[in-house]
């Protein structure tokens, strides 16, 4: 089993191979694997689990320090420790460590011995042992990994090429699948080679895309990668990233490319326009292929948007929802309240989607609003409902709902927007007059609700929980 361990120098399958011998050797039922990052030795990131394993309940990440106190105290390899909510209760876990140079570089616990017993001194031996062929394995997998990050770097401009991005893209597919979990990639789109070679000769172009990528570099995590193709075509990985993180350093990317002063300096006619795309696994398609088609095309519609046709970053949010529903269509009766039930239905039937969902019902739409809301109210959603209006509130105080006085957003015609993991949808009715039918505007192009979603938000002043999706 130990000599196997040497037949792979991926990190990710090492680590399963190393985490189920060491559940062989001992008869443990549970075996989980941290490893460290590559950005910090401090920093141990989740790589494999086995058997009687909670996934949801395990930390992705585990920093050094938060290692039992008997591995740090003691400086032993193998130790005995409480693990889990009710330490006194359970038995104690076996940890084992892996050291390169007297670093840690991977840790191990296992639970669950068969037949319900504690695991003893012949358990710590075996583990011991092990350990010996482990220790080396896990060094090679470490410093291969190190070697081809330096020689897969991009020469111009120190991000990471396009054949790795896609490389280790896919193996964050698989994980982000184990473990259900998300994940956000993102296109910038400065301009054809062609466009970004008329800004100066070899030497400055080179020096303005290597300020793009320190500007970018600055907004990422450590876990995040920043890559390159040969069309200077920048692309970003956030791993663990839903739609809402994602977009909101989605739009900090765009305003820090828009004011930098290597973009400002460049005269307007010449000053390229960068252009942003997101697409979302698994939302948006479970293979890297199809995700990579999505994240074109929305990189290419960004340029053709409503958004930017007509001039709707110019203008506040209520006039930007007045000139959509003037390009919309006469409403068919009961067409809006269809619309209302619909999205607040989705938001019941995605729970565990985080979302943001702006609804301003007017008195055209309150009654359907209301009643939606009241559908709700057992639902434990992670969708942030905000809700501008000055009466009909539920008698119920439930969590994730914002009440907003209409002073707040004045001149808001009837709407409900909502953006998230699941599909994005926004739907705005205007008031009809003297008993004259109303215009209706509806639409799923994400690019534009995003934009109405994150605007809404700007000019009401509400924050967007991030956790821990994007750097703060």
């Amino acid at each position: 089993r130990a000599i196997a361990l040497f037949s792979t120098l991926a990190i990710e399958p090492l680590a399963s191979r190393i985490i189920e011998g060491l559940c062989q050797e001992t008869q443990a039922q549970g075996g989980v694997l941290w490893v460290a990052g590559e950005s910090s030795a401090e920093r141990l990131d989740l790589a494999a689990a086995r058997g009687l394993v909670r996934l949801a309940d395990e930390p992705e990440t585990v920093l050094s320090d938060e290692l039992p106190s008997e591995l740090l105290e003691t400086g032993r390899r193998v130790v005995l420790a409480p693990w889990g909510d009710d330490k006194e209760g359970e038995l104690p876990a076996l940890y084992a460590v892996m050291k390169r140079d007297g670093v840690v570089i991977a840790v191990a616990r296992l639970t669950d011995k068969l037949e319900g017993e504690e695991f003893d001194a012949v358990d710590i031996t075996c583990v011991e042992k092990y350990l010996h062929f482990a220790d080396v394995a896990m060094t090679n997998a470490l410093r291969v990994r190190g070697l081809e990050r330096r020689s897969l770097e991009d020469p111009k401009t120190g991000a990471y090429n396009f054949e790795y991005f896609q490389d280790v893209a896919r193996t964050e597919i698989e994980r982000a699948n184990r473990f259900g979990r998300n994940l956000a990639l993102l296109q910038i789109d400065l301009g054809s080679p062609e466009k970004l070679a008329a800004l100066g000769d070899e030497r400055e172009v080179d020096g303005w895309l290597s300020a793009v990528v320190d500007q970018l570099r600055r907004l990422l995590r450590a876990t995040d990668l920043l890559a390159v193709d040969d069309q200077y075509r920048f692309y970003i990985l956030l791993a663990e990233a839903d739609a809402l993180g994602a977009a909101v350093l989605k739009r900090r990317a765009l305003h820090a490319l828009e004011e930098s002063e290597f973009l400002t300096g460049i005269e307007a006619s010449q000053r390229p326009q960068p252009r942003i795309g997101l697409a979302i696994y698994p939302g948006d398609g479970v293979q890297l292929e199809s995700l990579l088609r999505t994240l074109s095309d929305r990189t290419d519609a960004e340029a053709n948007s409503r958004v930017v046709s007509m001039g709707l970053d110019g203008l506040s949010l209520a006039a930007s929802l007045h000139a959509l529903v003037q390009s919309g269509e006469v409403e068919k009766p009961g067409m809006a309240a269809q619309i209302v039930r619909f999205v607040l239905s989705e938001v019941a039937r995605r729970p565990r989607e985080r979302g943001l969902l702006y609804a301003a019902p007017g008195r055209a739409l309150r009654n359907v609003v209301s009643e939606g809301l009241e559908a709700l109210r057992d639902v434990p959603t992670r969708t942030e409902l905000v809700i501008v209006t000055d009466g009909n509130r539920p008698s119920y105080v439930k969590p994730g709902i914002s009440w907003v006085s209409p002073d707040r957003a004045p001149g808001l015609p009837p709407c409900i927007i909502h953006y998230g993991d699941g599909p994005a949808y926004a739907m705005i009715r205007e008031d009809g007059r003297n008993g004259s039918p109303a215009r209706l505007f509806h639409t799923d192009d994400r690019g534009l609700v995003e934009h109405l979603a994150f605007r809404l938000q700007e000019e009401l002043s509400l924050p967007v929980t991030l956790g821990s999706e994007v750097k703060a």
